[in-house]
């Protein structure tokens, strides 16, 4: 089967800014390599207001409306305080204002996305390394108060945390309970193939696009309860840190060639559960 325009694929954590490594020329190859759609993800940029946080948002915006017009690949965008912005502000500044610059924070994702400008609250979640027990009380805290803000304007939150295993599933699920957020509005992203059950307790795995990992997640749900991204980063001084650009549809596509994929399996990843996330696409009627 060769790469056809009429199979959805995709990324579903892509970072890509103007000035980036590649910019606007990642989205075209991903594009050219059977791309479809992104979720676009607000890259941290260690501000120190809330003001300053929603014009970096803004911006992020501005340049996924703009990929969105000059390539024709369907964009949602994402945006929050990235959890070591407010642990950066603690370091100089105590908790207490770095809470409050958090909340403030979630308050502008919250207000973006209500606006139809943001489509989900992301990345936001804890430290992916060991931290003093107060910031990871705060963090928590914050987590759980930017799921409300996500319940509050009916869009999905993308997690950044730690390696997480089933444990830690269920412990971002009974968070979600608490703030009033359906779990199938979680995002788990840079997440195994967790796609079983027990394993997800109800959470969205988003399965970072390694074969053995897009093998696994599809024999443990052969009905495509999962996304796949890359976390493409565009820095020019850590080139493909994670994966390239255009790995989702080279997997995809390679996949679906060789029979280990099929078209209603490709549907269900690459355009299902992104529309059931996140909308109709964006210039949709």
């Amino acid at each position: 089967m060769s790469p056809d325009a009429a199979v959805p694929v995709h990324d579903n954590h892509f970072h890509c800014k103007p000035d980036g490594w590649k910019g606007l020329d990642a989205v075209r190859e991903f594009q050219a390599a059977g791309g479809t759609s992104i979720a676009h993800v607000r890259l941290p940029a260690y501000v120190r207001t809330v003001e300053d946080f929603e014009r970096t948002c803004r911006d992020h915006v501005a340049f996924g409306r703009r990929i969105r017009e000059e390539t024709g690949v369907t964009v949602w965008t994402a945006v929050g305080p990235y959890p070591l912005e407010p642990l950066k502000l603690a370091e100089t500044e105590g908790w207490d204002a770095a809470e409050d610059f958090a909340r403030g924070c979630f308050d502008v994702a919250a207000r973006l996305c209500e606006e139809g400008l943001a489509h989900c609250i992301g990345e936001v979640g804890r430290p992916h390394f060991e931290v003093d027990s107060e910031a990871w009380a705060r963090s928590n805290a914050l987590l759980e108060y930017g799921m409300g803000r996500a319940r509050d304007v009916g869009v999905p939150v993308m997690l950044h945390t730690e390696h997480t295993e089933p444990t830690q599933m269920a412990e971002f699920g009974a968070m979600a309970d608490r703030a009033g957020l359906a779990r199938d509005r979680v995002i788990k992203h840079y997440c195994g193939p967790l796609v079983r059950d027990p394993e997800h307790h109800g959470l969205v795995p988003s399965v970072i696009a390694g074969r053995s990992n897009i093998r696994k997640a599809l024999a443990g749900s052969p009905e495509g309860r999962f996304l796949l991204e890359t976390d493409y980063i565009d820095e020019p001084t850590r080139p493909n840190v994670v994966m390239p650009c255009d790995t989702v549809p080279k997997r995809v596509l390679g996949l679906m060639q060789n029979g280990e994929l099929s078209e209603q399996q490709a549907w269900s990843i690459g355009s299902e559960w992104p529309k059931r996330l996140y909308g109709p696409a964006p210039g949709e009627a």
